[in-house]
């Protein structure tokens, strides 16, 4: 960042200059300013950094927990939409197959239980990725 020596203002040294004399430069005369090291940003996500043209050149002001909530809900909702999308399991879809899954097997006499039990002869490896998907978007859907 560069400031200027006299005001210690924030100084753009690519500008065009025109001195006290009229004289006209392509940019700043660099006897007329300094480098500085850039001051700390605060942290995006729970902080907004505002940047001004004088000492500390930075302010840092905390978001509400109204904002910070809402934050967190876009995200994990974010979150969700993708992973629906991904997997084109819709949550209405999802939670009938899921319901077939289990009156079907309830007709045979087969557990959910069973069904999601590697070890079990009854073993669906589409119904615990569904199931094991459907729990996934659950955790999800409690953040919103």
């Amino acid at each position: 960042m560069f400031i200027w020596k006299d005001t210690l203002k924030r100084c753009n040294p690519y500008q065009q200059y025109v001195d006290a004399a009229g004289t006209q430069y392509v940019r700043v005369p660099q006897e007329l300013y300094e480098e500085i090291p850039d001051p700390a940003r605060g942290n995006d996500e729970i902080e907004y950094t505002q940047e001004i043209n004088e000492a500390p050149y930075i302010v840092i002001t905390p978001k509400s927990q109204e904002q910070l909530d809402q934050q967190r809900k876009a995200k994990a909702l974010a979150e969700l939409e993708a992973a629906e999308r991904s997997t084109l399991l819709p949550r209405v879809t999802r939670e009938f197959m899921i319901a077939y899954f289990i009156k079907a097997a309830a007709e045979a006499g087969i557990t959910p239980m069973q069904l999601l039990d590697p070890t079990d002869a009854h073993y669906s490896p589409g119904f615990k990725k569904m199931h094991d998907f459907n729990e996934q978007t659950k955790a999800l859907r409690a953040k919103l």
